[in-house]
């Protein structure tokens, strides 16, 4: 895994309509979730909204940076683990 590790909130336009979520990753991996049923704009609640998922792949990624104790970048803002501890442990 990488050091950097990025969590995006997203927005999914398709055929069925419009649909909201989150992108989670690093250097190695990448998932998106698009079940939210509207946007989640601040970055604490999509971070804990990530943390409910069932994916593997977000599950690796936040199990790496709770054992590193690695900071995050969610939606741009760079959130150091002091910050995330409470949520993602």
């Amino acid at each position: 895994m990488s050091s950097s590790v990025n969590l995006n909130s997203c927005i999914f336009d398709g055929p069925t309509g419009t649909r909201y979520g989150f992108l989670l990753y690093d250097e190695l991996e990448q998932t998106y979730c698009d079940l939210a049923e509207s946007p989640i704009v601040k970055d604490l609640e999509l971070l804990a909204y990530a943390k409910e998922s069932q994916q593997d792949v977000v599950r690796c990624i936040l199990q790496y940076v709770r054992r590193y104790k690695k900071s995050m970048i969610i939606n741009r803002t760079t959130y150091e683990w002091d910050k995330i501890k409470d949520i993602i442990s």
